[in-house]
């Protein structure tokens, strides 16, 4: 295939392009917004993905130097839990490195615990079907990534039910 009979937007001016869409966490505070459950599409690992579409704020950490997202805004939580094989995941890097990382179960059991005292269930999946499209208040912290100072995510500190 040739670029030149290719057409559409390849054709027309750089500036018809999309931006990229730059990722951005949400502001250190306390946000009320639905849940929704998932998996990741990982060839590797069993990821459990929360999204969260935020609605309004609740309170922000920093007021006067973060700004409330639009409603609508969402975003995911990962927990990774396992490799595909069963086996644990192994932290790669750091002073745990060898070892089995169980942060990602471990929030996970976090946020089910706090869902089962509504929704019931007594299995991960069950609670995860039931709490599908509940409101939160979700308090979160803004953590830069290990490799990458530049690139910032979001860290559950509590979950609650609206």
């Amino acid at each position: 295939m040739s670029i030149d009979n290719i057409g559409g937007l390849l054709d027309s001016s750089i500036d018809d392009l999309a931006d990229l869409e730059k990722f951005e966490p949400l502001p250190k505070g306390s946000h009320l917004g639905t849940i929704g459950w998932g998996m990741a599409d990982d060839e590797e690992k069993v990821i459990v993905v929360m999204s969260f579409e935020y609605k309004e704020v609740l309170e922000l950490s920093n007021p006067t130097k973060d700004t409330a997202p639009e409603p609508g805004k969402k975003v995911n939580f990962r927990f990774p839990i396992e490799m595909r094989d069963g086996t644990p995941i192994i932290t790669q890097k750091g002073p745990n490195a060898g070892k089995p990382m169980l942060f990602g179960q471990g929030q996970l059991k976090e946020v089910l615990a706090v869902l089962r005292e509504t929704f019931g269930g007594s299995s991960p999946s069950e609670i995860m079907n039931a709490s599908d499209g509940a409101e939160v208040a979700m308090t979160v912290a803004v953590k830069a990534d290990k490799d990458d100072p530049d690139m910032k995510f979001n860290q559950i500190k509590s979950v609650q039910l609206a």
